[in-house]
């Protein structure tokens, strides 16, 4: 059953409009749903509805809400992933597929290495990647919104205020743990990872981490790039905690 994707204040009184232009043009003019058809709709609270089209004006569908449908058991973990920005497109691979794989928090990272110039201030770009997590979750039928933050700086993420059980840094270099070992050797139901950008982090920005209580972990022999590190990362610490 397709899925779109409507905001809560639009639910109301067992029915759901959708005037958002771009999902309208998704069930109108891309999937060519039509009065009586079915589909599903999550909100940004994590609810679930089926639902069947009652009317279509010029700028809205009408929805009739069938039943709401039963939330997934939560992921054992809760993951937060600060993770570098990489230029170009790739930073919307890391968005879709930790997505993907459950993720609970997103953190785009300004490092001393961080090609792309990007104001911590600025939104079009938040806006853009809010997209992209939409659509993420729209195709693996992922009901809940992973949290994206406005980009900061390292050492804001180094002082995050959380109760994180494990901090870990991906840092390759001698004596480095592999990332396996310190999860087998830590109980954690909420971890943060940090991934640096293609140049990796600098000495100082990983002291500063340790500093904050992160641990320096290795992800193997090879280096990997900004967004297969982060969703290796995530792919290791998520299958582990539900194991």
């Amino acid at each position: 059953m397709r899925r779109f994707f409507c905001f809560s204040k639009n639910i109301y009184n067992n029915q759901i409009i959708i005037d958002d232009a771009a999902e309208l043009h998704h069930i109108k003019n891309v999937s060519r749903l039509k009065v009586n058809d079915s589909l599903c709709i999550f909100d940004e609270s994590g609810r679930e509805y089926q639902c069947s089209i009652d009317s279509f004006t010029n700028d809205s569908v009408r929805l009739k809400i069938i039943k709401q449908l039963k939330k997934d058991k939560s992921p054992h973990v809760d993951l937060s992933v600060a993770c570098a920005i990489a230029k170009g497109k790739r930073f919307d691979n890391v968005l879709e597929k930790l997505t993907e794989l459950g993720v609970t928090r997103i953190i785009p990272v300004k490092t001393k290495r961080t090609i792309p110039q990007i104001d911590l201030k600025a939104q079009k770009k938040n806006s853009r990647w809010m997209k992209v997590i939409l659509a993420a979750c729209k195709q693996s039928f992922r009901i809940d919104i992973p949290e994206l933050t406005a980009v900061k700086a390292l050492k804001d993420v180094c002082s995050l205020k959380g109760d994180f059980d494990l901090k870990l840094i991906a840092f390759k270099r001698e004596g480095s743990v592999p990332i396996l070992k310190v999860l087998e050797g830590n109980s954690f139901s909420s971890v943060v990872v940090l991934i640096g950008p293609e140049g990796d982090f600098t000495e100082s920005e990983v002291t500063q981490a340790e500093q904050h209580g992160f641990i320096p972990v290795s992800l193997g022999n090879n280096i990997l790039r900004v967004d297969t590190a982060s969703i290796y990362a995530s792919s290791v610490i998520i299958s582990y905690a539900n194991s």
